[in-house]
């Protein structure tokens, strides 16, 4: 009898849950839901109780996925998830110290809601978000589980606002965690337009209403934010005031005005990363834990890396290496470390470097350890030895391809930015030969429909560009570059 009453409780509406609990507590004599008979009670169903709640019927439970996923299409993002692009995780056993810290504050009872991770540009922060967002999505047994993930890009428009940041978060929730679909479902059906209102509205109705209900009975949710600092300066702004709001305020009321919840002991969690200098609300908040990534040394992570890859480079282009010894040396091991300082983007540039077209990977090795350090002369030699620099025509061509890659709202695929820069396609591909490194030119021969966007490999790719004091020759005007797409617009039209 109890256990047909706990069904009843857990498959009724949530506005109808509050008095079929109380009556299951007088039905079994019990006077609170905290006392040991009952969690006995509640441990011993509780599986029964979610494949019930969650499997029903499975063509049912198929079209209310599909109906959350259709209302919320229109404003979700779907290449801001953390594993829909060819991108890289932390190599094994490398930046361990860091990702441990990340998953213990996850797996915690209590302490901050957020993790900030902060540093330089090109410090690995956007692989380490990855490689723990993957990790929390694959673990098995109670411990935290990955609701969400959103990787800011300046580089897309609807990646560098927060216009359709809670929408996104909201269907990778319905989809990761089942027991908050039924509630997601009815929500968007009573009002479809809560997509069209401000994003507090859609944080607290969308996500921490329907989170709360389930407060201690599921895993603690973890939503990874990466590359804070690649959203839009006063957007970034409200979506720290939001979460700070949220996560502070202990008298928060729900979308339904039911008894509000002490937010700090809501059941979600964000994982943030950002520059160093992003915002300072996150430095002093008690609801932040902050951790500086330039801290954590990664030069033995580094030299992994770099031992990993030029050990694969030499296996696949060993008749182009002259070297009769080790390659690379230890000495070179160790000068290349020094010459990252710490900096995952500069070895990965070297790398992509040594490993691109023309010339004898040994000695393009050489040619950047003899003259260079740092990631702005490292980005100067690769363009420096593309092809594009002793030919004026392919330079001027390469100017505008880069215009457009800072300026232009969304990124073009090769065909794309041919026709808005009135050339032919062969001929971008020709102004960006060498620049395999530092930007990514995707191979479009044979493609038809669909083509992929060329992208700068590295935000600090788009710093340098814009900063004349960094580039010198290379630097590019805001002004000039917005002139310049305007006019290839108009000669369009």
């Amino acid at each position: 009898m109890l256990f047909s009453v706990l069904v009843s409780v857990n498959t009724r509406l949530p506005c109808e849950r509050t008095a079929a609990q109380r009556s299951v507590f007088a039905y079994s004599h019990i006077a609170t839901p905290s006392s040991l008979r009952w969690q006995a009670i509640t441990a011993s169903v509780r599986p029964v109780l979610v494949d019930v709640e969650i499997h029903p019927d499975l063509e049912y439970t198929t079209r209310r996925i599909g109906s959350i996923i259709d209302t919320l299409k229109p404003k979700y993002v779907s290449d801001a998830a953390y594993d829909c692009h060819n991108s890289s995780l932390c190599l094994k056993d490398s930046r361990e110290d860091v990702i441990e810290k990340v998953l213990n504050w996850a797996a915690a009872d209590g302490g901050p809601r957020i993790f900030w991770l902060y540093g330089l540009a090109g410090l690995g922060k956007s692989t380490i978000a990855r490689t723990v967002a993957d990790r929390l999505k694959m673990a098995d047994g109670p411990g935290p589980k990955l609701a969400a993930t959103f990787f800011f890009s300046r580089d897309f428009a609807d990646r560098s606002n927060i216009s359709k940041f809670f929408p996104t978060i909201a269907q990778q929730l319905a989809i990761s965690h089942a027991f908050i679909r039924a509630d997601m479902h009815n929500i968007l059906t009573e009002d479809p337009s809560i997509l069209d209102k401000d994003p507090q509205h859609q944080f607290t109705t969308l996500i921490l209403d329907t989170i709360r209900r389930y407060a201690g009975s599921f895993p603690t949710p973890i939503v990874v934010v990466d590359a804070l600092d690649e959203c839009e300066h006063q957007d970034a702004d409200r979506l720290i005031d939001l979460l700070l709001k949220a996560l502070n305020d202990c008298h928060l009321p729900t979308a339904d005005q039911c008894t509000p919840i002490c937010n700090h002991h809501l059941p979600i969690r964000f994982f943030v990363t950002s520059r160093t200098d992003t915002y300072e609300p996150f430095r002093w908040d008690a609801s932040i834990r902050p951790l500086n990534l330039w801290d954590h040394s990664a030069n033995a992570a580094i030299r992994e890396f770099f031992v990993m890859e030029l050990t694969n480079i030499r296996k696949k282009k060993h008749t182009l290496i002259a070297a009769k010894d080790a390659w690379p040396s230890q000495l070179q091991l160790d000068s290349l470390v020094e010459k990252a300082a710490g900096l995952f983007i500069y070895a990965s540039t070297l790398v992509k470097f040594v490993e691109g077209k023309g010339g004898r990977p040994d000695e393009k090795l050489e040619e950047v350890m003899e003259h260079h350090t740092g990631l702005d002369t490292l980005y100067r030699q690769v363009l420096f030895d593309a092809a594009c620099s002793g030919e004026p025509r392919l330079m001027a061509l390469f100017r505008c391809i880069i215009e457009t890659l800072l300026f232009l709202r969304d990124p073009f695929g090769v065909n794309d930015l041919a026709c808005l820069l009135r050339v032919k396609p062969e001929d971008i591909c020709a102004a960006l030969e060498g620049c395999g490194s530092i930007i990514i030119v995707p191979d479009v021969s044979g493609m038809t429909g669909f083509q992929p966007v060329i992208q700068l490999c590295h935000a600090s790719l788009a710093d340098f560009f814009m900063e004349k004091s960094r580039s010198d020759s290379y630097f590019v005007d805001a002004g000039e570059g917005h002139i310049h797409i305007l006019n290839d617009c108009i000669q369009i039209i």
